[in-house]
């Protein structure tokens, strides 16, 4: 024998008005109002011999579906649905921001992490990048269930709660909150980057920048299908309580996500895999230098391919440009700095010690050897002037031009 539950008219009607609160249009004297003519009717229709629930159904259904209200209701309170969509609009792109930040200071922990697990900035890199793909997986998988209705946002969505009584209170409570995600994303960098080897900072940002790119990729794309359900949802009128705010939240993470997401890492250097070679030699002569020996630095010098880009080991902070060197956050920019400029100091004086050689072959009448070693500096110098160099870089490969042809070299 089948059990039925008794039929509550409040409870019925409770749950219709849920149905009609999460729209701007209705006021809560308005919900008032409407439940009074609801009932009024029920009654009614009850005197004539409805049941209670047959009652119930025929005066809700007399009294309009919730699209057809809201659209009657919309007219009156416009400024209302609009300034509620505004906030909206405002609430979920400062959320869209508060994302990013949550996904920056996965990246940074993820980073800080592998700075304790390996020495390695490569892999480092990597633990940056499975920190991201932790928040932004998760993100997306919250957004999917609240895009199918089985996540309820139905608190968010109240006609009357108190961020849109108090917009002053909330936006000021919304930007603290951004502001400390911010300042913790850039605690957290300074953390990590002060634990790298200097050498290791580049190599870890050359993963985080590759894998950051594709993470994006795949986000977009799962925005895009996701966005393109809900609407599909709503064309057919399965509506739930929070489509208005999803709907603006994805289409904002679709148009804004690339640009926001840009300032994370800057962008990758230039990587060739046919370059391998070019990079092992350049590096072997400045290591030999470092190592004192002179002279097999400058026939590792002679022998570098200077045609090829980059001109230096995958990660090393001389093969990115400036824009991509002040992309960098405080501390990283310090922290390579000073190598960086030892680097570029070992350069200039391996080029000069191959052009004093070029002197001596000179004078000992080798005239092809001579060439042969000018027209390297030369190489070297134009490959230093690229546009995508660092301007220090540049300014270092117009002195080996002018060094090559027999103009003085500025001071050492």
């Amino acid at each position: 024998m089948e059990s039925t539950t008794p039929f509550d008219l409040n409870e019925a009607i409770q749950r219709w008005r849920e149905d009609l609160a999460p729209s701007p249009a209705f006021r809560s004297g308005d919900l008032d109002e409407l439940e009074s003519h609801l009932r009024d009717a029920s009654a009614l229709l009850q005197t004539r011999g409805l049941t209670e629930p047959e009652a119930f159904l025929i005066a809700s259904r007399r009294l309009g579906r919730p699209e057809t209200l809201a659209l009657e209701f919309g007219k009156v309170h416009g400024d209302a649905v609009w300034r509620t969509r505004l906030l909206w609009m405002i609430a979920v792109a400062m959320l869209l921001v508060a994302a990013l930040d949550v996904a920056r200071i996965a990246a940074q922990a993820g980073l800080l992490i592998g700075s304790w697990a390996t020495g390695n900035g490569f892999l480092q890199g990597w633990f940056g990048v499975a920190g991201q793909c932790v928040v932004l997986g998760l993100g997306l998988w919250l957004v999917r269930l609240a895009t199918t209705g089985r996540l309820r946002l139905r608190p968010l969505a109240h006609p009357n709660p108190f961020w849109f009584k108090r917009p002053g209170l909330t936006v000021a409570l919304l930007l603290t909150a951004l502001v400390v995600l911010r300042g913790s994303a850039g605690l957290l960098h300074a953390l990590a980057v002060g634990r790298l080897e200097p050498h290791a900072v580049g190599q870890a940002f050359l993963v985080m920048t590759t894998g950051h790119s594709i993470l994006i990729l795949l986000s977009l794309a799962a925005l895009a299908v996701m966005s393109g359900a809900l609407l599909h949802r709503q064309r057919e009128g399965l509506h739930h309580g929070a489509s208005l705010p999803l709907t603006t939240f994805l289409v904002l993470m679709l148009c804004g996500l690339p640009a926001l997401a840009a300032e994370k890492v800057p962008a990758a250097p230039n990587q060739s895999a046919d370059a391998n070679a070019a990079n092992a030699t350049m590096d072997q002569a400045m290591e030999s230098w470092r190592a004192g020996q002179k002279a097999k630095a400058v026939e590792q010098f002679v022998t570098v391919d200077f045609s090829k880009r980059p001109l230096f080991p995958a990660g090393s902070i001389l093969n990115y440009s400036e824009a991509q060197f002040a992309a960098l956050n405080p501390a990283a920019r310090e922290k390579v700095s000073q190598p960086m400029l030892d680097d570029v100091q070992v350069i200039k004086q391996i080029a000069m010690q191959v052009t004093q050689a070029a002197t001596d072959a000179q004078a000992g009448g080798n005239g092809t050897r001579a060439s042969q070693y000018l027209a390297q500096v030369k190489r070297c110098g134009e490959a230093l002037e690229h546009p995508n160099s660092l301007a220090l870089l540049k300014l270092v490969g117009k002195a080996l031009v002018r060094m090559s042809s027999g103009t003085p070299a500025p001071g050492r």
